[in-house]
């Protein structure tokens, strides 16, 4: 099956302790990983923090009420109602 697949068995690397099977540096993936993580973690608690504020404010925000009454008030071009 690999040699139908894979004939020549081109970008097939061994993994050793300096690169990974994609051929990059493992040090830089590494760095990168960390990277992303700490990004994922502080959007994270962004998302939290936003969720909360949100869900104890008391009344609905004035871009909220402003956004769903331009909608609704928006007429449909006869073309659109005809699809």
């Amino acid at each position: 099956m690999f040699k139908t697949t894979n004939p020549q068995a081109k970008g097939m690397q061994t993994p050793t302790a300096a690169t990974t099977a994609g051929g990059e540096n493992r040090q830089d993936a590494q760095k990168r990983y960390r990277i992303q993580g700490i990004l994922w973690f502080i959007g994270l608690i962004i998302f939290i923090a936003s969720c909360f504020v949100i869900h104890s404010h008391p009344a609905p925000y004035p871009i909220d009420l402003s956004a769903t009454e331009t909608v609704q008030g928006l007429h449909l071009p006869q073309w659109l109602i005809d699809v």
